[in-house]
């Protein structure tokens, strides 16, 4: 018994034959898997590129809790100043008078 592959060859009589070629069956190759002997970690991957908009994200959610913060103090300050200075000038108004009455001796 003759092991090989089987072949078709044409012969001018267009018939077609079987002819086994001698070499036994072929062997399949062994194919090694590639070994990972390094992680390298990506500069600019996906990962760091979301990270990064994470961090982004969170810093424009804390710039914009700080201002929101910053403009009810600044505006509670403002009220406080404007108590204060209208309290100044109702403690002002009688200096004022005084003051008419002084000029008015002199004049």
């Amino acid at each position: 018994m003759v092991f090989g592959r089987p072949t078709l060859e044409v012969d001018d009589d267009d018939e077609l034959e079987v002819v086994i070629v001698p070499g036994g069956p072929k062997k399949l190759q062994r194919v090694e898997s590639p070994v990972i002997k390094k992680i390298v970690r990506p500069r600019a991957g996906a990962a760091d590129i979301s990270t990064r908009l994470q961090r982004i994200e969170a810093a424009q959610t804390k710039l914009t809790t700080l201002v929101t913060a910053s403009t009810e103090q600044l505006g509670k300050r403002i009220q406080k100043l404007e108590k204060s200075a209208g309290d100044a000038m109702k403690r002002l108004e009688p200096v004022e008078a005084l003051l008419e009455k002084v000029l008015e001796r002199l004049g």
